[in-house]
């Protein structure tokens, strides 16, 4: 491991089972992002700095499952993941920052078919709404013909 390198993290099957005994109730990742950064020592959960869950090494391999994300020195954060390829995007939302955590290798480039994917579900999402729109038109116009032909106004409901 390298200063910087990012894993998701969750206990191994023998190390659940020790645990989940311990705990009466709540969680076992209670107050965890379940993602640790490496900062050259141990590894770091960045849920909060405050009372982090640290492990040595040595120790999370015994009892954790580790799934390297990247290093976050080759990442850079971006607003726009539609434009690239899931596989250069990392996402490090978590429970206690849930928005703006995303990240995408400084190698990639936009992928013309994450982009077009992206562009057509905007695209089903405006058809939607227009179609949409065109019934709300329609309804409110019978609406308004309801209403100037009525003579009494009590029993109609827009």
């Amino acid at each position: 491991m390298i200063k910087g390198d990012l894993f998701r993290w969750s206990y191994n099957d023998q190390e659940y089972e020790k645990r989940k005994l311990e705990r009466e109730s709540g969680t076992l990742y209670w107050c965890c992002a379940r993602i640790f950064r490496f900062n050259g020592k141990k590894l770091v959960d960045i849920y909060s700095s405050y009372n982090a869950t640290t492990y040595t090494e040595d120790v999370a391999e015994q009892c954790l499952d580790l799934i390297y994300l990247g290093n976050e020195n080759d990442l850079e954060k971006t607003s726009i993941p539609e434009y690239y390829d899931d596989k250069d995007i990392v996402n490090l939302n978590h429970p206690n920052s849930s928005k703006g955590n995303i990240y995408v290798n400084k190698s990639a480039k936009r992928s013309k078919q994450a982009m077009i994917s992206y562009a057509s579900r905007k695209l089903e999402k405006a058809e939607h709404d227009k179609s949409w729109a065109i019934s709300q038109i329609e309804f409110m116009n019978n609406k308004l013909k309801e209403i100037d032909d009525a003579e009494n106004l009590d029993d109609i409901w827009i």
